[in-house]
């Protein structure tokens, strides 16, 4: 059995550290920074106490309701008025029944309130009020921690609007306060490490079990992973307990991995905050098909060769383990990580993920969307595709005169605010004609990108519509994918906007709808460690079908076409396609013949090979328009003499290499560095034919990463049929692209990956 490593997502963090100035922790026991700013009726009282849950001391505010208002800071004209400039704040709350809390700013635009309070959604602007809700959750009586960047939630609603300055609070409502800070706005931490254990210490780990009194935590040096990792020494797999972590109150990176070395059992619990109240995650060495609930735990198998004494990296994302066990719950923060086991850590870290699904219609539910207009009678169902194998949303009405709503419409209905993501991806099948509006906040207003099915040069500009045609197969009664870069969208017809947030999808028409998510393009780290993805023959169709998996991934193939003066005029049009989204368009010779096979490596049939190989197809080549500098050997025959000759029509050469007698990662030839002498680049096959599995392909591109290198893979045909030897699943393909994202590997070109050092 070979050793199934996990895929290895992040290895490299800079932690930012951000100064924060601290206007309230009630830790010098006054409440002189507060005054009641608002005292009728009267007996409303600050008080300085003791919180038996924070185990701190706190604010107070004790009143009638709303009646009473008390403030911290103040105005500009006031002695009392913070001035601050930085605008991200946090506090600590804890609230049983309504509240409003307005923090008051100076703004380009006069004063400004931006008012907090428990409702549901956000109302906007009401003369100088920003009305923005926390949730009804926010008075349900618990402690509860809240970060807001104020200038974000001000351009929500104003977005030509700046912040000059932050002055206090004032505060309607019965609460209790705590923590109360202002920062510059923190960077989007992707993720964070609580453990890689470089500074030699061990004193973010508490023994919270010591029965027997034998377990200890040192931080030691592994060989294996040449770094400093904590060792775990007890009494047993499951007698001690260690704990990393109390409150880590991550309420944004849902994704936990680690590096764990062991020979025995072990479990691990990963403490949750929820809606339905603390869970635990647990982890162990159980079956992979295994997964259970019991109370508050909730149990998964991590596989039996977890504990086969080789390093693992295991990736897990908690938000969908805690959903597939409790559909209803939602993951809320983050807390800590423990463990029950001798074993070697390293690298526990949360990270966020670059995509957020807005409808995968997995639930069974359509209450993400509405009916925006028209008639009555049209109907959301969520229901199954069989050509899908999966559910979707069908949208079922007087065709153009229904309009359906996710998200929001920017003038009625509160929309997702989302601004981490750039790109929109969603699938479809309409066959009577459509209109799908992407509703956009920029920092010239509100815009409306208009997609529809008119010809993909149709492109236009109309008040607050932009408008682009995705072609009339769009509505031919077929699944289509589309995705769409939302920033290049608005700036290749407005050079001088810019996108702020997405906030809603709206169609327009009958229509099923699935997988509508909004990501972020991975792009290349400068680490040098990454993948050369080549394609052999003409499989044109099959190649420009991954189009958008390419895109959505980042990947740079290079397509190296053999009988390229048969290609029809739709043929060329993909490829031209292809080479337009950074893909590399390659020859493969005239009509495939092989160096040793058809020409014996007679070096007097150099001449023959090149007028009857290489110049025709170089010709045909630049005549359509292409101007190709790489050429993959047929059957990767090649001999030096004739790689001299070639080398005059096409520098960049590629070969193959293959030996079943080594695993994938072991076949030396196939990964290469700038410091790596080489002529001509050779690259293994991940057809069916190969036998190149994908755990195989995982483990070599693990070595790619951890070695800084560069390693080539070559296909054929992109197709399902698992009996075509000479073909790559769309699955599979997908899933390698999945792995350089997750690996933090670049894509190259051919030519790109040759030249590392040239």
């Amino acid at each position: 059995m070979k050793v199934l490593f996990r895929v290895m997502l992040l290895l490299v963090v800079n932690v930012l550290i951000v100064s924060a100035t601290v206007y309230e922790n009630a830790e010098d026991g006054l409440n002189n920074r507060w005054s009641i700013s608002d005292s009728s009726p009267e007996g409303a009282i600050i008080s300085n106490v003791y919180d038996n849950t924070l185990k701190s001391n706190v604010i107070e505010l004790k009143g009638q309701n709303y009646e009473n208002q008390y403030t911290i800071g103040g105005y500009s004209a006031t002695a009392n008025a913070w001035n601050e400039t930085k605008d991200y704040l946090s506090f600590s709350f804890q609230s049983r029944e309504g509240f409003l809390i307005d923090v008051i700013l100076e703004t380009n635009s006069g004063l400004r309130y931006i008012r907090y309070s428990d409702d549901d959604r956000d109302k906007g602007l009401d003369d100088e009020y920003v009305n923005t809700g926390l949730g009804y959750d926010a008075s349900n009586g618990e402690w509860q921690q809240f970060s807001r960047d104020l200038s974000a939630d001000l351009k929500k609603f104003e977005p030509n609007n700046e912040i000059v300055f932050v002055h206090g609070l004032e505060v309607r409502g019965s609460c209790k306060f705590d923590n109360i800070e202002i920062k510059n706005k923190p960077s989007l931490k992707e993720f964070v490490v609580y453990e890689d254990a470089e500074d030699n210490n061990i004193n973010r780990w508490k023994i919270v079990n010591n029965e027997p009194l034998v377990a200890e935590v040192t931080n030691v040096y592994d060989a294996v992973l040449d770094s400093q990792v904590i060792k775990l020494q007890g009494n047993g797999s499951y007698d001690n307990e260690y704990l990393l972590g109390e409150s880590w109150s991550n309420h944004s990176n849902f994704n936990l991995q680690w590096d764990m070395r062991t020979v025995e059992g072990f479990i691990i619990d990963v403490h949750l905050k929820t809606d339905f109240g603390d869970r635990y995650l647990r982890y162990s060495d159980n079956s992979e098909a295994q997964q259970s609930i019991d109370g508050d735990t909730l149990s998964y198998g991590l596989g039996y060769f977890s504990t086969n004494g080789d390093w693992h990296t295991f990736s897990r994302n908690l938000e969908e383990d805690l959903r597939k066990l409790e559909g209803e719950n939602k993951l809320l923060s983050v807390e800590s990580f423990s463990i029950r086991a001798n074993a070697k850590l390293d690298n526990i870290e949360l990270f966020s993920s670059p995509n957020k699904i807005y409808e995968d219609a997995e639930d069974g539910k359509n209450d993400r969307w509405s009916i925006y207009l028209g008639p009555d009678s049209a109907k959301i169902i969520n229901k199954l595709d069989n050509e899908k194998a999966s559910k979707v949303i069908s949208l079922e009405g007087e065709g153009y005169g229904n309009q359906y709503l996710i998200g929001g419409d920017l003038y009625n209905k509160d929309g997702w605010n989302d601004s981490k993501h750039t790109h929109i991806k969603w699938s479809m099948k309409n066959s009577d004609g459509y209109i799908i509006y992407v509703n956009v906040k920029t920092v010239k207003g509100n815009r409306f990108i208009k997609y529809d099915d008119s010809s993909v040069n149709n492109q236009s500009i109309e008040d607050e519509d932009l408008h682009y045609g995705l072609g009339g197969n769009s509505s031919d009664g077929t699944w289509h994918t589309y995705i769409r870069d939302i920033s290049k969208d608005i700036k290749e017809l407005e050079s001088d906007n810019e996108l702020l947030s997405i906030e809603g999808f709206l169609v327009i028409g009958n229509m099923q709808i699935d997988d509508l998510e909004l990501f972020k393009i991975l792009h290349p780290s400068n680490n040098e460690a990454g993948l050369v993805l080549t394609f052999d023959d003409h499989d044109v169709s099959g190649w420009y079908s991954m189009r958008n998996v390419f895109l959505e991934h980042g990947i740079r193939a290079t397509f190296f076409v053999d009988q390229f003066h048969t290609l029809s005029d739709d043929e060329i049009t993909k490829l031209k396609t292809l080479e337009s989204d950074g893909h590399e368009i390659g020859c493969h010779t005239y009509d495939h013949k092989g160096i040793g096979r058809d020409y014996n490596n007679d070096v007097n049939l150099i001449d023959d090979y090149l007028n009857e190989q290489i110049i025709p197809a170089y010709e045909n080549m630049k005549n359509r328009g292409f101007n190709p500098t790489s050429l993959a050997y047929p059957y990767g025959e090649h001999e030096s003499s004739f790689d001299s000759a070639v080398r005059r029509y096409f520098p960049y050469l590629r070969t193959t290499a293959s030996d079943n007698n080594r695993q994938l990662y072991q076949l030396n030839e196939i990964f290469h560095t700038k410091g790596k002498n080489y002529n001509i680049l050779a690259g293994d096959g991940v057809d069916n034919d190969y036998g190149n599995e994908l755990e195989e392909i995982e483990e070599a591109l693990i070595k790619a990463k951890r070695n800084g290198e560069v390693i080539t893979f070559y296909a054929h045909q992109i197709d399902d049929n698992p009996n075509n030897p000479y073909a790559i699943s769309p699955k599979k393909l997908q899933t390698i692209a999945e792995y350089v994202n997750a690996m933090s590997l670049r894509s190259y070109s051919f030519k790109e990956g040759y030249t590392l050092d040239k």
